[in-house]
């Protein structure tokens, strides 16, 4: 991927898509994880369904 790509990128994002609505603990955990990446250059896209 890197020898392709580089490893030059102004951020880097997880994008997860979810077809069935999470759980309560599963919405408290990705809020954990939105929390813990913030001071980095990552951060976290969810996608809920409708």
């Amino acid at each position: 991927y890197v020898a392709r790509y580089g490893d030059s990128f102004d951020k880097k994002v997880i994008h997860i898509t979810f077809q069935y609505s999470p759980s309560d603990n599963g919405l408290a955990f990705l809020a954990a994880v939105q929390k813990v990446l913030q001071p980095t250059d990552m951060s976290l896209k969810v996608e809920l369904p409708e």
